[in-house]
């Protein structure tokens, strides 16, 4: 069956300053009692090939790669884990992270500023001058990865998109993502925005703490509704999300970054968190090398 669904999965077309690190995360992203996990075992791998060494579609042929087990943060498969490449949309994670520690009611409603795209960005599909909640710009940024939705969060925040990026780089250092910078809320090219695997799985690892971004992510569809009642149509550009084993978190794509994913599968009561950047075949990939995970490691 994993062998069926794959084959279909490819041929489907597709200011203020901070407390200090402790208190920036006590503040915004403490877990709620649910989202605690108990490690009773950590994952070991069970006798047989190692993922460099089994048939060439299982090997990883991404630039960067990295799994982890949710629950424990024990390494599951890496390769060039902390190799600092552009990572298109993945960077949305980080607006993402800023505008929700900042946002104590998401149901504010925002009007809509000026705001900055580039020609083939994806975007959410709003309009200057309309007024939305944030909670909904939001999930038109995570889910249609709305350029538009980024970086008019970005605006509203912080008042420019350059203050925004300071703060964007201020939580990187907070979070001791070591291997990051940011030039842009959205994940346009650029030298100067950059990460890697593990800072970008780091990153995750804490945002799916939160329950409104964790449950977003997972949403493969949505309607939200501007203040006057305009309905916008919302679609995930995830395609492995089924609500059954496949739950998040973040697709990204440009002409330097190439294809990037983060994907978050469970599977018995496990969860594996896996970022595949400058890949060809994102979501083939990371179906592989989380398939390989759940063959060759025990809890």
């Amino acid at each position: 069956m994993r062998e069926i669904a794959l084959i279909l999965l490819l041929l489907t077309p597709g200011w203020h300053i901070f407390d200090g690190p402790r208190a920036y995360l006590d503040n915004f992203l403490k877990p709620s009692p649910q989202k605690e996990t108990v490690v009773t075992k950590l994952p070991e791998i069970v006798s047989g090939p190692t993922l460099s060494s089994v048939d060439a579609e299982y090997q990883n042929l991404a630039k960067s790669v990295y799994s982890i087990d949710l629950g424990s943060n024990t390494a599951l498969n890496e390769s060039n884990k902390d190799e600092k490449l552009q990572i298109a949309s993945l960077t949305k994670l980080m607006t993402a992270y800023v505008v929700l520690k900042d946002s104590p009611n998401l149901d504010e409603k925002v009007t809509i500023p000026d705001y900055i795209t580039q020609a083939g960005d994806a975007l959410m599909g709003i309009s200057k001058g309309e007024e939305i909640s944030k909670r909904d710009l939001l999930t038109g940024m995570l889910l249609n990865s709305g350029s538009d939705a980024a970086t008019s969060l970005a605006t509203l925040d912080a008042g420019s998109v350059d203050g925004f990026v300071t703060k964007m780089n201020l939580a990187a250092e907070s979070l001791n993502l070591s291997n990051t910078h940011f030039a842009n809320p959205v994940g346009w090219d650029d030298a100067g925005n950059y990460s890697s695997a593990k800072d970008m799985l780091e990153l995750s690892r804490i945002l799916l703490r939160n329950n409104f971004f964790a449950e977003t992510v997972a949403t493969t569809q949505k309607v939200v509704y501007t203040t006057a009642g305009r309905p916008i149509y919302l679609t995930n550009t995830n395609i492995l999300l089924d609500g059954k084993k496949y739950f998040g978190v973040k697709t990204g794509y440009t002409f330097g970054a190439g294809e990037c994913l983060i994907s978050l599968e469970k599977q018995d009561g496990h969860e594996v968190l896996t970022a595949v950047i400058g890949s060809a075949s994102r979501f083939s990939e990371s179906y592989n090398i989380n398939s390989w995970i759940f063959t060759h490691f025990v809890w």
